[in-house]
């Protein structure tokens, strides 16, 4: 079912065949402070994909890439990754420019991505267009002490509402800060500040979170353990917030905040023996404005959700 979803004017040109085959060619060029890389690929009904990159170096400190792509929409390769703005290698075109420049103690870098989709999109009945722009600074004063701040923003389409087909355009604007310090090999902290801004027409609401972590590990890296601590609040499902986690070993975690409150959690990690690890992660989440969390057989009856993961690594 999940390859052969009911036909809607969106997936008209999914993988809907019992077979499919995919071709493709890859090629590069490399002079001086120049190199050129692309492929092109072709599916089995004709469709093509294609991207191609030019990366130029004229200085040490300095370097950008240009990147142009172009997915047809009825191009199918159901396992394909490449930069894209979807999460399918299809239906788009995109023209993508980034840069880099450090200087001693800092470093800047920024991309804009500008993209089209020529048949429509799930949640949008037309072709859209949007883009996609961020810009990093980065300060490294001492060895032990670093920090951030980053700005991104995206520009997209989508449809005004369920029953209607008029397109409306939406902003999303996002600012985080960060801080690290680690005094000696064995401490360290973090501190993030989140902030965003989401408009649609004549509406706009904002969200913020603010989260403080620690992580300790003994100088033989037998025991290791952080702790984390998160206040947020983004009353709007448009305004939520995604922060990394650390997890056990083998698993990614980005939650996402939503609603007012706190997220807790702690992770461990400890050598046992040589052949012997243990892997362990309790998280917490209090909401202060909800009684219900979640829906349908996932739905609790209450303000607190908490979950327990652990893992015991053999080695031989």
């Amino acid at each position: 079912k999940e390859l052969n979803p009911e036909l809607k004017p969106y997936n008209f040109f999914y993988l809907r065949d019992k077979s499919n085959y995919n071709m493709s060619a890859d090629y590069s060029f490399q002079r001086k402070k120049l190199l050129f890389q692309g492929e092109t690929a072709i599916g089995k009904n004709g469709a093509t994909a294609t991207i191609n990159n030019l990366l130029i170096t004229p200085a040490s400190f300095f370097a950008f890439s240009i990147s142009y792509r172009n997915y047809n929409r009825d191009y199918q390769a159901h396992f394909a990754r490449s930069l894209s703005e979807s999460s399918s290698i299809q239906n788009e075109s995109g023209f993508y420019l980034g840069a880099k420049y450090s200087l001693q103690k800092w470093q800047m870098a920024g991309y804009i991505d500008i993209f089209r989709f020529p048949w429509l999109k799930y949640g949008i009945d037309a072709p859209s267009t949007g883009k996609d722009i961020l810009l990093q600074v980065n300060y490294t004063p001492k060895s032990f002490l670093a920090m951030n701040i980053r700005y991104k923003m995206k520009e997209k389409e989508k449809n005004k509402t369920d029953k209607t087909v008029d397109i409306v355009t939406y902003n999303q604007h996002r600012w985080r800060y960060q801080l690290n310090y680690k005094p000696n090999s064995q401490l360290n902290t973090k501190t993030q500040l989140d902030y965003n801004i989401y408009s649609q027409e004549d509406n706009t609401s904002d969200g913020w979170s603010v989260s403080q972590s620690f992580g300790y590990k003994t100088k033989n890296s037998k025991f290791q353990m952080d702790l984390s601590l998160a206040y947020f609040n983004a009353i709007d499902w448009n305004n939520r917030i995604y922060s990394y986690e650390k997890n056990i070993l083998y698993v990614f975690n980005m939650p996402s905040y939503y609603g007012e409150g706190i997220r807790y959690y702690t992770t461990l990690k400890w050598n046992i023996y040589r052949f012997l690890s243990f892997y362990s992660k309790i998280s917490f989440f209090r909401y202060f404005d909800k009684n219900t969390i979640g829906s349908g057989l996932e739905k609790i009856d209450g303000r607190e959700k908490s979950e327990i993961n652990f893992l015991l690594k053999l080695n031989f």
